[in-house]
């Protein structure tokens, strides 16, 4: 790492090296110029320090490097897209990582995840209803959230910009949440 400084003070290089120095980051693995925070909290810290538009534009970097790993870490993904502010693809990841968990058999990650995306106000009723259809019932008597998710589905409800399907199928599924949750 080189000290090189400019008129806006020392460089980034100078800055990694002086916090490994005074033990607020470590060397991940020797000799690959890897850094980590030393503790979690100090990361945090440092995070939640940042400019808004600094951490969005991180999360975008990370997705970025992320999708082009194979297999791609959907929650991941997920994760960075949202925290970015990119709607759209933070919801296309998550109903993807809600499918990985119904296939899996982990029905209340299942049930959390549909949970964020029928309870995200941007997007629209007809992208809600299908993923209401996905949703695993039985998953919600274990469900810390089921009053949340139920208001969610009452609110998908409410709408009148639901098909003709969508509008006779949530109210069934409804149902099936309260029922399942007044045993």
């Amino acid at each position: 790492m080189t000290g090189r400084t400019s008129s806006s003070g020392p460089s980034t290089e100078a800055a990694v090296a002086e916090a490994v120095r005074i033990g607020l980051l470590v060397e991940e693995v020797a000799g690959t110029g890897r850094v980590a925070f030393r503790h979690a909290l100090a990361a945090q810290a440092v995070y939640d320090g940042a400019r808004s538009a600094d951490r969005r534009a991180a999360h975008r970097r990370a997705a970025a490097l992320l999708e082009s790993v194979r297999p791609r870490p959907i929650g991941k993904l997920a994760h960075h897209f949202r925290q970015a502010g990119s709607t759209a693809r933070w919801c296309a990841y998550t109903e993807q990582a809600a499918d990985v968990a119904l296939v899996s058999g982990d029905h209340l990650s299942a049930v959390t995840l549909l949970h964020e995306l029928i309870s995200e106000p941007s997007l629209p009723a007809e992208a809600v209803a299908p993923l209401v259809r996905k949703m695993p019932f039985l998953a919600f008597t274990g469900y810390a959230r089921r009053t949340e998710a139920v208001a969610a589905l009452r609110a998908v409800l409410e709408t009148d910009r639901l098909s003709s399907p969508d509008r006779a199928a949530v109210p069934g599924r409804l149902g099936r949440v309260l029922f399942g949750l007044s045993d």
